[in-house]
């Protein structure tokens, strides 16, 4: 049974109000306190939200999160998932597919969250304490790219906007900030870690990740990698469809889309799984 407690600004006409330009601004400033109030004094616990088969809290910030369309893509990688079984995160945002696989694997699983922006890291700390799973998800606030390092990464400045990423030209609304770069090949020999199952969601960056983790993929025949594909990003880093399909077969891997059909060309953003041929 999900949470049914509501407070006026959650109201569909405040809502209406709040789409306006102007009017959002103007509320903006308030934002936090009105958010500060509501976790101290209504949702103490965070909001509760299912998410797939699974009911989880949720920091009160997001509690306009729309969880309906992450129901698909959650169901598809549920198939993959088993009691036990080592889990990265790449690009874990505000933590929900960290939470889904943290449920999945259980006590004797585990779940690494990589998550460069500062908000969204926050959030994502937020979530794991929220749902006492500090013994199974580790959050890590660093990119992962195809060498370790820095690199530039551009965030909206409103901080409830989630769309950040790597890539992209910057705007009147994005901000530029360094973070911390690991590859999958270096965190796995530092940590002496295999994970069975890898998500990627880095807004474009997807080849520099799987670059990265050649190493770990080549050495491991039945990982199974979720990847969100990109493509109208790919050339600001010198890639391209031809190239990505390219750089699939020799790491010695095939993409699927959800409906099991072999990807031939990428035309459009959508969902693979890769695994070895």
């Amino acid at each position: 049974m999900t949470h049914t407690r509501k407070s006026l600004w959650d109201s569909q006409l405040v809502r209406n109000l709040l789409r306006n330009r102007l009017a959002s601004a103007c509320w903006r400033p308030f934002s936090p306190l009105y958010n500060a109030l509501l976790t101290h004094v209504v949702f103490r616990r965070g909001v509760r939200k299912q998410i797939g088969p699974y009911i989880f809290r949720i920091g009160v910030q997001h509690r306009r999160l729309a969880t309906a369309h992450y129901s698909d893509e959650i169901e598809w990688m549920l198939q993959s998932l088993k009691y036990g079984m080592s889990v990265f995160d790449i690009g874990a945002n505000i933590g929900i597919t960290s939470l889904v696989f943290a449920k999945a694997v259980g006590s004797r699983g585990s779940v690494f969250s990589f998550e460069p922006s500062p908000d969204s890291f926050a959030s994502l700390q937020e979530q794991i304490r929220l749902n006492r799973m500090e013994t199974i998800i580790t959050p890590l606030d660093c990119a992962v790219s195809n060498q370790p390092g820095d690199m530039d990464f551009w965030m909206n400045e409103d901080p409830y906007d989630m769309q950040h990423g790597p890539a992209g030209v910057p705007g009147q609304s994005r901000c530029k900030i360094q973070v911390k770069t690991v590859t999958v090949d270096s965190f796995c020999r530092e940590h002496r870690l295999r994970p069975d199952v890898i998500k990627i969601d880095v807004e474009g960056f997807e080849p520099f990740v799987l670059e990265g983790a050649a190493e770990l993929i080549r050495q491991t025949p039945d990982i199974t990698l979720f990847v969100e594909l990109h493509p109208w990003v790919w050339n600001s880093i010198g890639y391209d469809e031809t190239k990505t399909i390219e750089l699939f077969k020799q790491l010695g891997l095939t993409a699927k889309t959800r409906d099991g059909q072999t990807l031939a060309r990428i035309p459009e953003r959508l969902h693979v799984i890769l695994k070895r041929i």
